[in-house]
């Protein structure tokens, strides 16, 4: 079964030629990654710097540092989208600088979510999911989840991502951890 791009992401910010998929469930199922490769190569090497710091080893910036697989890999192009130390000089968690320095993605949103109501912060994590679910609108995923967020937090009167989630290409509305 050929897909066409218009299937795939329906809505017209996204460069399909370009945007950044995962196929799972044989195929029956897609996550978009990044809406192009620059962000997913950029998003790579801020979690590789974040995995490094947490394991107590140098950041890749530091004089001497031997740079990751990542960076390695990138190259020039790498360093010149992304100035080594940036994360820890920013000095937020990773998802916040994803978020702010690099560019939206849905699972990274998806965690922002889960932070704000794990500390209790409801309408920070509505909010999230509000801007979540317009950043990646045709995708029935982040339609799901916001539904599944205000019904968690007693506000399934308010879901409003029903409707959207039915239009929305199935292959973009099931959860990741399917079989």
């Amino acid at each position: 079964m050929r897909l066409e791009p218009s299937f795939l992401a329906p809505v017209a910010s996204y460069d399909v030629a370009s945007s950044i998929y995962q196929a799972l469930s044989r195929g029956i199922h897609l996550t978009l990654l990044a809406n192009n490769p620059k962000d997913y190569v950029h998003k790579a090497l801020v979690e590789e710097e974040a995995a490094g710091t947490a394991l107590g080893l140098s950041t890749p910036g530091d004089a001497g540092a031997a740079p990751g697989a990542v960076a390695a890999a990138a190259g020039a192009a790498g360093a010149a989208m992304y100035e080594a130390g940036a994360l820890t000089a920013m000095g937020k968690e990773v998802a916040v600088y994803l978020t702010v320095r690099v560019a939206k993605f849905p699972e990274v949103m998806e965690a922002l979510v889960k932070r704000h109501t794990d500390k209790g912060d409801e309408m920070s994590a509505l909010v999230t999911c509000d801007l979540y679910k317009t950043t990646f609108d045709g995708w029935g995923r982040a339609q799901w989840h916001t539904s599944e967020i205000y019904t968690s937090l007693g506000r399934a009167m308010q879901v409003d991502g029903v409707t959207p989630v039915l239009k929305a290409p199935m292959v973009s509305a099931l959860e990741p951890n399917i079989s």
